[in-house]
């Protein structure tokens, strides 16, 4: 019996270190497994930014194309309207032909006279309005080129519509 008790307690006595290396273990596989998530994070991270970077740049392209056409619009109906300025019934068919034509691109279109008054427009409604104030108006009075408004809720039958409003002069 005393050998086996001796064996016993050299066997103890040699693997007294055991519990420190499973701790040690541990610890270093819990550390492991933070940086290898911390990696693959980052990894997720860069590869997710730089798609939203390219998505970003072709919504940023395809609205720089958008305003350029509507731009473009804009000044050819500036264009096409002045020699028939005098004619309301001639203005509001072709305004409605182009909000027609164009749609859903155009949520309302007008004519406004020099004293900033509706003089046609898509919508019966906005036909006499003065917008002499409007910022706008007076952009275009003042410069006599193309104004482009901020996005912004406009006065349309559809209230509650975020908008871009172009003014162009009738020369």
């Amino acid at each position: 019996m005393k050998t086996s008790l001796a064996l016993s307690f050299l066997d103890l006595r040699r693997y007294r270190w055991l519990p420190h290396l499973l701790i040690a273990m541990t610890l270093f596989a819990v550390l492991a497994g933070v940086g290898l998530i911390r990696f693959i994070d980052a990894r997720v991270v860069e590869a997710t930014g730089g798609e939203l970077t390219l998505a970003a740049a072709e919504v940023a392209e395809k609205l720089d194309r958008m305003l350029f056409e509507r731009q473009g619009d804009v000044l050819t109906m500036a264009r096409a309207l002045e020699l028939r300025i005098s004619d309301p019934k001639y203005l509001s068919e072709y305004l409605n032909w182009m909000k027609q034509e164009y749609s859903p691109t155009y949520l309302s279109l007008a004519v406004m006279d020099s004293q900033g008054i509706v003089v046609a427009a898509t919508e019966p409604s906005l036909v006499g309005r003065d917008h002499s104030r409007g910022a706008s108006f007076i952009a275009v009075r003042a410069t006599r080129r193309l104004d482009i408004a901020d996005v912004a809720v406009q006065e349309t039958a559809e209230s509650g519509v975020d908008s871009i409003m172009f003014t162009a002069p009738i020369l």
